[in-house]
This record gives structure tokens, sequence and C-alpha cells, in this order.
């Protein structure tokens, strides 16, 4: 994890609601979904997709920005934890993410966040390639309630 988004997580740390978990000492070796996962490819997997969801789009809110979650993809397929992330954009692409700082990474039984002060929970190959914005998991989230 970079220093600059380290600092940013600590400086907002106040902002999260609810007590903290420990990290899993062990992640699998493999991945246990699809490096591409995101809660739309996953959904009809997850073990009560529309609650999971609403849960994941609870933890979006609050940041003052544009965020993205992804999904573990070396988690419980049922549960999958996820990555929240502020993303950034310059001021003449502001369609596109110029980058990104994580701003937790949750527990997908308990939607708790995670003590990350470990290093290895946040490295990139824990996590999907693909991040849905909050907007996207609005829409999904909509889409799933009416099919429910």
């Amino acid at each position: 994890m970079s220093s600059g988004s380290r600092q940013l997580r600590l400086m907002l740390k106040g902002a999260f609601d609810g007590p903290s978990m420990k990290a899993p000492k062990k992640l699998p070796k493999t991945p246990t979904l699809q490096a591409e996962a995101t809660l739309r490819t996953i959904a009809d997997g997850l073990a009560d997709r529309v609650e999971y969801v609403r849960r994941v789009l609870g933890q979006m809110t609050g940041f003052g920005g544009e965020v993205q979650v992804r999904i573990g993809v070396r988690s419980n397929p049922k549960y999958p934890d996820y990555i929240v992330e502020m993303l950034f954009f310059e001021d003449d692409d502001p369609d596109h993410p110029a980058g990104s700082a994580i701003m937790n990474i949750y527990n997908g039984r308990t939607h708790q966040y995670y003590d990350f002060d470990d290093d290895g929970l946040d490295a990139s190959r824990n996590w999907s390639t693909v991040g849905m914005t909050f907007s996207e998991v609005q829409a999904l989230i909509g889409e799933l309630r009416y099919t429910a």
C-alpha cells in the first residue's frame, strides 16, 4: 500500500462505523472466483444476493467522491470479501480514473471492515481486476430487487 493511500485511510478511519476485524491469516492459494469478477457476474452465486449487494452499497456511502468496489477473488464465493476504493480523475480526462486509493477492505460475511495493517491483504492478486462504481451497484440492486 502506498504511503499516500495509507495516510488517507488513517485520516478517514474515524468515519467508519463498527468494529474492525483482524484480517484472515491465510487466503486460499488459488483464486475461488474469476479475475474479472464483479458483483453483477457473481450475483447468482451469492447466498442472499439482494442483502449482500445492499450491504456492499451501504459500505460505499459517505466518502465524498466517486468510489468503486472490487471483489476478493480468493475468498468465499457465497460471501466474497470486497475492497472499496476512492477513484481519482485528471482535470483533462474526467471520464476515466487516473488512479485509486484503498478506503477499506470488508469481510463479505459480516460486512465489517478488516484491520489491514498487514500489506498482504491489499495485494492486487487478491482482488478482481474490474470494479463497479456506486451508481453501477445502485442499478444492480434495483435489478435484483425487481427480479427477486
